[in-house]
C-alpha cells in the first residue's frame, strides 16, 4: 500500500483513521540500483504497492510505476548543518514527493515545520516496534504522521 493513499479523514480529535492495510515501505540508503531493482521486481512480481524513501538520485526511482511506487525522500538530517539545504536538494531530484522519513528518525518540531514549510504532507518517521495497530495522526495541524512498527536494522543487529 502506497502511504499516500493510507488515510482518508481526519476526526475532531486530530486522529486519522486508516484503511486498516498494512504499507509496505523501503528506506534505499544509498544503495545502487541494481540492489532496489532486486527488491522493486519481487515487489512487481506480487503486485504489491510500495513506498520507497530516496536518499539519492535514481534513474531507477524515477522510472517506476507511480500507480504501484510511490517516492518519498529520506534526508539525513543528523549530519546535516543545513536542514532546509537537504531537504531541498532531495526534493529537487524528487519534486512530487509529498512524503517524508527522516535517516535515523530524528524528529523535532522545528523539522516538522520545515517539512510543512516544504509541502510535504506526511511524515513517516516514528517508529513504535511491533505494535499493532496503529494508526495515523496529525501533527502542527498540517503533517500526517504515519508511524511503522518494523525495520530490519533492530531485527536484525
Amino acid at each position: 500500500m502506497v502511504l499516500r493513499y493510507s488515510f482518508h479523514r481526519i476526526e475532531e480529535k486530530n486522529r486519522l483513521i486508516s484503511f486498516g492495510k498494512t504499507c509496505v515501505t523501503l528506506d534505499i540508503d544509498w544503495a545502487c540500483d541494481e540492489i532496489v531493482e532486486y527488491s522493486v521486481k519481487l515487489l512487481e512480481q506480487y503486485d504489491v504497492k510500495a513506498t520507497i524513501f530516496a536518499t539519492h538520485e535514481s534513474s531507477l526511482l524515477k522510472s517506476l510505476d507511480r500507480e504501484q511506487f510511490e517516492i518519498g525522500i529520506h534526508p539525513n538530517l543528523a549530519s546535516s548543518d543545513n536542514y532546509e539545504k537537504t531537504v531541498d536538494g532531495l526534493l529537487r531530484i524528487y519534486p512530487n514527493s509529498i512524503g517524508v522519513r527522516c535517516h535515523g528518525c530524528l524528529q523535532s518540531t522545528n523539522i516538522f515545520r520545515l517539512y510543512i514549510r516544504k509541502g510535504l504532507k506526511y511524515d513517516s518517521s516514528t517508529y513504535i516496534p511491533l505494535r499493532e495497530n496503529l494508526y495515523p495522526w496529525l501533527r502542527l495541524k498540517k503533517l500526517v504522521c504515519i508511524p511503522f512498527y518494523w525495520t530490519d536494522d533492530t531485527m536484525f543487529y
